[in-house]
C-alpha cells in the first residue's frame, strides 16, 4: 500500500465530509452567534455531515475501501482531525475577538 498516497486518500475524505459540515455550521452560525457554528463544527455538525455524505456520495466509499480505509477507521481520524481544530478555531475566533 502507497502510505503517502493513501494519507492524501484520506485528506480527500476530510475535505468531503467537510463541505458538508462547514456548510451545515455557516447556516446555524447566520442565525445564531458564530461560537455556535464552531461548536457545531466539531460535534453534532460532524455527524450531520456524515449523514450527508452517506445519503449524497455513499458509492464512493468503495474507492476509499480498495485503498485500505474501511468506513469506521475513516470517521473516527476525522473526528480526531476536528477535535484538533476546535481549540485552534477558537483561539483565533478569541483573537480577533480581542483585536476588535
Amino acid at each position: 500500500m502507497n502510505l503517502p498516497r493513501n494519507k492524501q486518500v484520506l485528506w480527500q475524505y476530510y475535505i468531503d465530509v467537510s463541505v458538508y459540515n462547514l456548510a451545515v455550521s455557516f447556516l446555524v452560525s447566520l442565525y445564531t452567534h458564530v461560537i455556535w457554528g464552531m461548536l457545531l463544527y466539531v460535534s453534532f455538525g460532524y455527524l450531520i455531515a456524515l449523514g450527508c455524505y452517506q445519503y449524497f456520495q455513499g458509492p464512493t466509499y468503495v474507492f476509499y475501501r480498495n485503498w485500505g480505509w474501511t468506513k469506521p477507521r475513516m470517521m473516527l481520524r476525522l473526528g480526531i482531525i476536528n477535535c484538533l481544530i476546535a481549540p485552534l478555531a477558537g483561539a483565533i475566533y478569541l483573537c480577533v475577538l480581542w483585536l476588535i
